[in-house]
């Protein structure tokens, strides 16, 4: 214990005050207090009683001892958390004020404490505000990196409660790459809690995939009290490896709408300088290269407590004889709403008495760091009575670097957040008086021509006499014009709202499909923002989402909707129509699938399903859920409404489906209402998400349990002002109390309290995370076992899908490599290389492939290629010849493996090089029609080599100089033409003279030397029919060696 005594005189009565002080264990606080108090110069005398604390909760007994046996009037100290909130409860129960430099909220500290650590989340959340009336801006985006996630969240529990100041529009956990689209789409102004690592990545995500970057606006609150200039210094250096120098200029120009709001408290150099003087032990730690002042612990506390003992001074005594106790109310009036300047920076105790904090905003120059506003608390009677908050800002900024602030754009834009307000009908206005002022015929001519492939381009629409539906009745297939319609309600879908719009099955191009039929009045015509979203919902492609096949509209009496068939139907058959049981395996791997699907459907521009039933959810044969009958109700429900559509029945409100009890609260109370199937919302589809988890897990129908029937269910869940009706959790279930709570939060009547997708991502992940119970095909075999009542059926079942199943695997082994050589791995034999001594070699290269890749992004690259290579693919799967890869703008075909007789493979492959100079004389490239691709082809026969490469993932490739002469001739040819070498063109003129063949002369060829070459200009068909007249038993003998060759490959 220590006593220490300064006598000061005062003008009038003297009042000493006693002095609790609660000593840090093992610290210099009662030295530092010491000094503090000798060089106060106030004008009293106090008298500080020292007792240690936190060691043991040895500070609560002396807090005691503090108050009773010594009798003082008020407390400081106690600076540990496990202690501080016991003393701020007992000194509220002694009227004691208390100076606590332990970090309390209001919340946590009681009536009488004063909390003197500079760091609030309230204050912050004020500051926040202060900024952002000054600035006018109304609606913002909170987002925030994994590390700083619990500083948002109460940043946001704060703000929303200002709704009528400020609206949030959005409040996303992102690492600068996911969740980046609904930012970006929700809000120009942003206010970051990011790492600087992830802000770095967010701008460069804002730059790549924002419509308009410069729109933006990011405030970034510093966290962790960096240097200012570390944060735009990192930014600058990951610019600067950009490889494209005006990219890198661009990601630059973000840089200047990026302000830095840090907290201006812990003044460093007054501690340094305090330290230094009265001979302190100091830290010294190294960044860049220099000695930078650090704070002890002890000292920084110790300090702080000095300012707080500051805010005692000048404290006149009121009129009276008054007790210290009877004082309480004068002496927190006089330490409130006061600001000092103190050894740990500028402090201002708010009317709550916690200490708000200072912060500055700063932004990037030239290179330089600028500091441009002040934001600092002030008395309450600053803000006037419009201020509804306890605190008060004021946002002031600075001279001359405060006008920087009128570069950041407004909150909201003008073309909307989603940029659906503005349109490019301008620019094509512009360049169509540029292009008619310079070449009118040939601006007209283009016009006509895009306007035309607008409207004409339907990938989505299927034709009429493609279909071919199903006959029940004998398992063949029947043409549209001669099917009887025998419907199936066992596997309904149940995703339109008219019952009877029920999936059946057909057949389009091969390929088994999904079908809906609705009646068509008259004839229908899509809006463009239809079409887009067609086309949109025709390329969707991911794993867990099942595709759309198309439409068949304008061609009969009906529509018909298509979406790919998946063999084992939906989990709804599985579930409830086969009671089939699973093991967690497959529950974990079900809902995972679900999970992936409604989040690339979130990410998408179609955004939700709004029909997340399971029956929805179909399983293909390799039991990977699909989503499915998503983004086209709207539209069929516009066609209805526009009398284009009829349903074949009207919905029946007192006979609503069992499904519909599965839809959120709000949306219910629509279908209620309207009659009519809600739009669907993201906050819907997480409610029904956790209504298939529900089913999933316990097998049961939710609300199974209850008495009432569907319709009494569905008022009783649709009318919010009772208490909320959540399916009932079977008792004695093995799942942990994270996974069952996260799926009641999915059911709160309250859209916005419902989870993010991301929380129920982690819920599951740590729930099925650490279950390693084998494969899916382990627990396919032990549910197997579970069924011996009727094990022989499903044992029967499993084999046809077997057998089909090895059937489409032999297919595409068969179109991967040659028929001998596929017969030779399935039976085990080594595949030995073997040299073929006439075979003929066809290589076709994209011209000037490296400045296409520029012109277009990676995704619209692939689409132009699947369509050149897969066109591809059809002419040469029409004659004799094998593709033997394509890598880039690379294509190998070869013909001649197995061997032919005698030269006909030269002559398969110039007319495949002359159906492809044809084709591509029409092709289009359908992301810029105004784009031009060509291609360059070169012919070689010649001696190969041909043999197997790997053991796993093996492929056929060829090798020998034939190889590299007809790569040579391709990339030494022209675009457009077909180039052959010498010895090819003489054995073409030789054996095959129908050909057309033109001299091109000698050229450089490396490795060849100087070579002569000729082109393939054309096919005489007038000597191709008199070659076939000449002769009838050579035609014969020709049809016989066709018919012999059953070892070609059809790609």
């Amino acid at each position: 214990m220590f006593f220490l005594k300064i006598s000061f005189f005062l003008f009038q009565t003297v009042l000493t005050f006693r002095i609790g002080h609660l000593e840090y264990e093992n610290s210099n606080e009662t030295k530092v207090l010491e000094i503090c108090m000798k060089a106060a110069g106030t004008r009293r005398e106090h008298t500080l009683i020292s007792l240690p604390s936190c060691h043991n909760f040895n500070g609560l007994e002396n807090a005691a001892n503090l108050n009773y046996q010594y009798a003082v009037d008020l407390l400081i100290g106690a600076a540990c958390d496990e202690e501080t909130q016991t003393v701020s409860r007992l000194a509220l129960r002694w009227h004691k004020l208390y100076l606590s430099s332990a970090p309390l909220s209001t919340k946590e500290k009681e009536g009488t404490t004063i909390a003197l650590k500079p760091h609030s989340l309230a204050g912050t959340a004020e500051v926040l505000l202060a900024v952002c009336k000054s600035m006018k801006w109304k609606e913002i985006g909170l987002i925030y990196s994994e590390e700083t996630k619990y500083t948002a969240h109460a940043i946001y529990d704060m703000l929303a409660e200002k709704e009528d100041e400020i609206k949030i529009n959005v409040f996303l956990q992102t690492d600068g790459l996911m969740n980046t689209y609904s930012i970006l789409h929700s809000a120009r102004v942003l206010i970051s809690f990011l790492t600087t690592v992830d802000l770095s990545r967010f701008v460069k995500t804002l730059k790549d995939k924002a419509f308009r970057p410069l729109e933006f606006s990011i405030v970034h609150v510093d966290c962790y009290k960096s240097e200012t200039s570390d944060v735009y210094t990192y930014l600058d250096e990951h610019a600067s490896e950009e490889a494209n120098p005006i990219s890198a200029a661009r990601l630059r120009k973000l840089h200047r709408h990026v302000a830095l709001l840090q907290n201006s408290h812990d003044d460093n150099g007054n501690m340094q300088a305090f330290a230094t003087k009265h001979g302190l032990e100091v830290c010294l730690i190294l960044i860049h290269n220099s000695l930078i002042f650090q704070p002890s612990y002890t000292l920084y506390k110790a300090l702080v407590l000095c300012d707080g003992l500051q805010l005692l001074s000048n404290y006149k005594t009121p009129p009276g004889n008054l007790s210290i106790v009877e004082q309480q109310s004068f002496l927190w009036e006089h330490v409130t709403n006061t600001e000092i300047h103190g050894f740990s920076g500028p402090m201002f105790i708010g009317s709550d008495g916690v200490r708000l904090p200072y912060y500055e905003m700063f932004m990037w120059r030239d290179g330089k760091t600028q500091h441009v506003a002040s934001v600092k608390p002030r008395e309450s009677e600053f803000c006037g009575s419009t201020n509804d908050s306890k605190n008060c800002y004021e946002f002031t900024r600075t001279i001359p670097y405060g006008s920087y602030l009128d570069d950041l754009p407004p909150y909201n834009s003008d073309c909307g957040y989603d940029n659906n307000l503005c349109s490019d009908f301008h620019v094509f206005m512009i360049a169509a008086v540029v292009f008619s002022i310079l070449l009118i015929p040939m601006a007209i001519a283009f016009y006509l021509q895009r306007k035309e492939h607008l409207i004409q381009q339907m990938p989505w629409r299927v034709p009429l006499d493609t279909i071919n539906f199903d006959d029940s009745r004998n398992g063949k297939l029947v043409s549209v014009s001669r099917r009887v319609s025998n419907v199936s309600t066992a596997r309904a879908s149940y995703s339109s709202i008219f019952s009877a719009n029920i999936s059946e099955h057909a057949h389009v191009n091969k390929q088994k499909v999904s079908v809906k039929r609705y009646v068509q009045r008259r004839a229908i015509t899509f809006t463009r923002q239809e079409m887009e979203m067609l086309n949109q919902l025709k390329y969707m492609s991911h794993v867990n989402i099942n595709p759309f096949t198309g439409i068949c509209f304008n061609q009969g009496s009906e529509v018909i909707v298509m979406w790919q068939f998946t063999t084992r139907y939906s989990l709804e058959d599985l579930i409830f129509v086969k009671e089939q049981k699973f093991g967690r395996n497959f529950q974990s791997t079900f809902i995972k699938h679900i999970m992936h699907g409604i989040n690339y459907i979130h990410n998408s521009s179609i955004k939700v399903h709004g029909a997340l039933y399971l029956s929805n959810c179909v399983v293909d044969s390799y039991w990977v859920v699909k989503l499915t009958d998503f983004g086209i109700k709207n539209i069929l429900k516009e066609r209805m409404h526009h009398k284009e559509l009829a349903p074949s029945s009207s919905f029946d409100i007192d006979a609503i489906h069992y499904k519909y009890l599965q839809l959120a609260p709000e949306h219910l109370s629509y279908l209620l209402e309207k009659h009519d199937e809600p739009m669907g919302t993201v906050e819907g589809d997480i409610y029904q998400l956790a209504m298939l988890i529900y089913q999933i897990l316990f097998y049961m129908r939710p609300f199974a349990e209850r008495p009432e029937d569907i319709r009494e269910l569905a008022d009783l869940l649709s009318n919010q002002s009772t208490a909320p009706i959540h399916p009932k959790v079977p008792e004695g279930n093995s799942f942990t109390m994270r996974l069952l709570s996260i799926i009641q939060q999915c059911w709160l009547y309250k859209p916005v309290a419902r989870p993010a997708l991301i929380k129920i991502t982690d819920a599951v992940n740590r729930e099925f995370g650490q279950d390693v119970k084998g494969t899916l095909i382990d627990q396919m075999i032990e549910m197997i076992d579970e069924y011996s009542a009727n094990l022989e059926q499903i044992v029967a079942e499993r084999t046809r899908e077997l057998e089909q199943d090895m059937a489409t695997t032999e297919n595409l082994l068969y179109q991967l490599l040659p028929k001998s050589i596929a017969d030779s791995i399935r039976s085990g034999k080594s595949v030995v290389p073997e040299q073929h001594g006439s075979v003929t070699l066809l290589v076709v290269d994209v011209c000037q492939f490296t400045k296409f890749c520029e012109a277009f992004i990676p995704v619209h690259i692939l689409e132009t290629l699947q369509e050149l290579y897969s066109s591809f693919d059809y002419i040469v799967q029409k004659n004799k010849a094998f593709k033997v890869e394509n890598v880039g703008d690379a294509y190998l075909i070869c013909s001649g493996i197995p061997e032919m007789s005698g030269l006909r493979h030269l002559r398969e492959v110039c007319r495949i090089s002359l159906k492809l100079q044809t084709f591509m004389k029409t092709f289009t490239v359908r992301h810029r029609p105004s784009h031009v691709l060509q291609i360059k082809m070169g012919i070689t026969s010649g001696a190969v080599a041909a043999g197997i490469l790997g053991s796993i993932a093996p492929r056929f490739c060829i090798f020998g100089d034939t190889v590299n002469m007809a790569c040579r001739m391709a990339s030494t040819g022209s675009p457009g033409k077909i180039q052959l070498n010498e010895l090819t063109a003489n054995t073409l003129m030789e054996k095959f003279p129908s050909f057309i063949l033109e001299e091109r002369g000698m050229i450089d060829v490396k490795g060849k030397g100087t070579c002569l070459t000729f082109w393939l200009t054309g096919e005489k068909d007038t000597m191709r029919r008199q070659s076939s007249r000449s002769s009838c038993i050579s035609q014969i003998k020709f049809e016989l060696e066709d018919a012999s060759n059953k070892n070609f490959l059809k790609v």
